[in-house]
């Protein structure tokens, strides 16, 4: 909430939200999900009374700098299209968009040049068509893993809760990468997004073998 991150704002609301419906079909009742909700309500609340005139600027988007701010993302996001028909196969390498950007239009000024607010965009402008089929393998990979280790486990009930729990992780994750570069294209973002998949997989470092197995 400090952040005063539109993308986080969004994605907190979303996984909020997106949880109490799964509450909700699993109760049925709404006994649970008010009770979940009430500290989150109450400081939400006390934190946007505080603080209304700055989360009135990030949310109403009115001034000067929001304005200018949102019309440099739909740049971002036509530029990083272009670039990524351009280099459709290897892209412009990784790490290197900001730098193609001052080669194409060495005119701006230096703090013009910005990855593309969004980080499949970014990532396909760099890596291209090849960046994505490793991607995917990778991906195909991690789901093969999770599944064949789920598939160990005691309770189908258990395996319900981790698949809910992933794709709360999932959703929250695409929210941030939609509207922002920096889980790849910074060390703290990069950081982040290890420890998002860490927690989101770490279940299976937690199986419990099935007894017809394990006999």
């Amino acid at each position: 909430f400090l952040s005063f991150s539109r993308s986080a704002l969004l994605a907190l609301a979303i996984v909020i939200l997106l949880n109490c419906f799964i509450v909700f079909l699993r109760h049925r009742s709404l006994s649970p999900i008010i009770y979940h909700l009430s500290f989150i309500i109450l400081i939400t609340t006390i934190l946007s009374i505080i603080l209304f005139p700055a989360l009135k600027v990030r949310i109403l988007t009115t001034s000067t700098h929001e304005v200018a701010s949102v019309v440099e993302r739909a740049q971002g996001f036509n530029e990083s299209w272009k670039i990524f028909k351009d280099n459709k196969w290897l892209g412009v390498g990784a790490g290197n968009y900001t730098a193609y950007l001052q080669k194409i239009d060495p005119t701006r000024q230096p703090w013009e040049y910005q990855p593309a607010h969004n980080v499949g965009l970014l990532f396909f402008a760099e890596t291209g068509i090849v960046g994505l089929v490793l991607l995917m393998f990778v991906i195909v990979s991690f789901v093969v893993y999770h599944v064949t280790c789920s598939m160990y486990h005691v309770s189908r009930i258990d395996i319900s809760r981790n698949v809910t729990c992933y794709m709360l992780y999932v959703v929250c994750f695409l929210t941030l990468a939609f509207f922002d570069h920096y889980l790849i294209s910074s060390y703290t973002g990069l950081v982040l997004t290890g420890i998002f998949f860490g927690l989101a997989f770490r279940g299976t470092r937690e199986v419990v073998p099935n007894s017809s197995t394990a006999s």
